[in-house]
């Protein structure tokens, strides 16, 4: 089972326990309850749980200290007594009081030496809460996994999730890599999807984000299912049914673009500004092929029955900027498709017909980036209302991106963005029927209606094409 599962994940991944076989998964889980409990009984027990938690780690590096010295000859039973006062005094409970206990029963100084050490790097791990609650987004309980374990930093999101948004982010991740051997590349580096492995403890299976999918043994199953389970009460205690699917996603250390406007665009060079827009543009509008209506172009459904993109508040938060190296990468997270367009409803068919009246439009491309930049603009506006602090000075951070955003260039590239993806669904190599043949056997409906929307926007760029080469000639 876990060998077959590690060749299902690519080999960058294999040094992180979550995207490695199922038994470093299991562990890897296991550890960091063990650290939020840690963490979760010094908090509880103190106002100052960096106090309690400095006198412990002071006291139980002493008795270490004493452990390693040949010259010392200190007692089992002294040093045990130590520690196990120094936790009582500072912890609520322990949740290495039964190891302790054992280690009681038959007293080994070089095992309990071999203890504290361990004892002592958790301890290091936890100077920050390891496991944090997200307050962005609300599908769903979100939690922010960050600590340090035998010296390297472990970071990812823990996320319950319903099927619906994970099978659009199996989606959303198969565009994003579409096609990966063929001439044309569609959305490959334009933009990527977090690496995720999805647990659904009710069929009992472990999904990659290829939609590959391996049988999850049942007391494995059982097991961090009880695990997630109690982690979530502690951190959400009002979260007493978050369902029976989590995805495990790898954490993006960069920027929203709300924030990434206010503090790091300024620092962009001009070509990369460039790319950046013409990168938005892209995704607008595979967001609106798709029917995501809450990203860059906010699309609402009226009280008359009918779709229309309105230039209201976007939403940045779900576009993650990352400097590197090779310059800039945009990640699209939180891909949710929305709920009514992922079955045949009547909805599903007045977006088809949304759809094909805005193809219709004489440069449509352009009416799109009017809606994109005053809907960002009015987001930005809006978020500033909600910061601490006067909004003229706190609108200053964001001059770079705002005057940039009004600018010639913004637009043309936006634009351009929105055609180069037109151009690629044209292409000859791209052919809607063999996109998402892993996804299509569990959602079969998803799979055909985003299926029937890309085929429809093709058909009407054929015929804007067919009319443009008439008007020519």
């Amino acid at each position: 089972m876990s060998a077959s599962l590690e060749t299902l994940v690519p080999t960058v991944y294999h040094h992180d326990p979550i995207f490695g076989s199922t038994e470093k998964l299991c562990r890897t889980i296991v550890h960091l309850r063990r650290l939020e409990k840690l963490s979760h009984s010094f908090s509880s027990r103190s106002m100052h749980p960096s106090q309690s938690m400095e006198k412990v780690q002071l006291l139980w590096e002493k008795e270490l200290s004493r452990l390693k010295n040949p010259e010392a000859t200190p007692s089992f039973a002294e040093i045990f007594k130590n520690l196990t006062a120094a936790l009582k005094r500072n912890l609520v409970f322990s949740p290495y009081e039964d190891e302790l206990n054992e280690l009681a029963m038959t007293p080994d100084l070089e095992k309990l030496k071999n203890y504290i050490q361990a004892f002592v790097e958790n301890l290091r791990s936890i100077q920050a809460p390891p496991l944090t609650k997200s307050y962005l987004g609300t599908k769903g309980p979100t939690f922010l996994v960050r600590y340090f374990f035998e010296g390297h930093l472990r970071t990812f999101v823990i996320k319950w999730c319903e099927d619906n948004e994970l099978a659009c982010n199996h989606l959303y991740h198969e565009l994003s890599l579409y096609p990966e051997q063929r001439e044309t590349s569609f959305c490959r580096h334009v933009f990527f999807v977090p690496q995720t492995l999805e647990l659904d403890f009710k069929a009992k299976l472990c999904t990659t984000s290829k939609s590959q999918s391996l049988p999850l043994p049942p007391e494995t199953s059982a097991m961090l299912f009880d695990q997630f389970y109690q982690m979530t009460l502690d951190l959400s205690p009002g979260s007493t049914d978050p369902g029976q699917k989590i995805m495990l996603s790898e954490m993006i250390n960069g920027s929203n673009l709300f924030d990434f406007a206010k503090t790091e665009y300024v620092e962009m060079p001009e070509q990369d500004r460039k790319k950046l827009f013409n990168r938005l543009g892209r995704l607008a509008f595979l967001d609106l092929v798709a029917g995501n209506l809450d990203r860059l172009i906010e699309i609402v459904l009226t009280k008359e029955g009918f779709y229309q993109i309105e230039s209201i508040e976007s939403n940045p938060g779900n576009v993650l900027i990352l400097k590197n190296s090779s310059g800039y990468s945009l990640f699209a997270i939180d891909n949710g498709i929305d709920p009514v367009l992922t079955a045949p409803t009547k909805e599903a068919e007045k977006y088809l017909v949304f759809l094909e009246t805005i193809l219709t439009l004489e440069q449509f491309e352009k009416w799109l980036s009017e809606n994109f930049i005053a809907s960002l603009n009015q987001a930005i506006l809006n978020r500033l209302e909600d910061e601490k602090g006067d909004v003229n000075e706190l609108k200053k951070q964001f001059t770079a991106f705002l005057n940039d955003l009004k600018a010639p260039f913004a637009r043309e590239e936006f634009e351009h963005g929105v055609l180069n993806l037109a151009k690629h669904l044209l292409n000859k190599h791209f052919e809607p029927s063999g996109l998402f043949l892993n996804l299509e056997e569990k959602h079969p409906e998803l799979v055909a209606l985003v299926r029937s929307r890309i085929s429809l926007v093709q058909k009407q760029l054929l015929k804007l094409r067919g009319q443009h080469d008439t008007s020519d000639k």
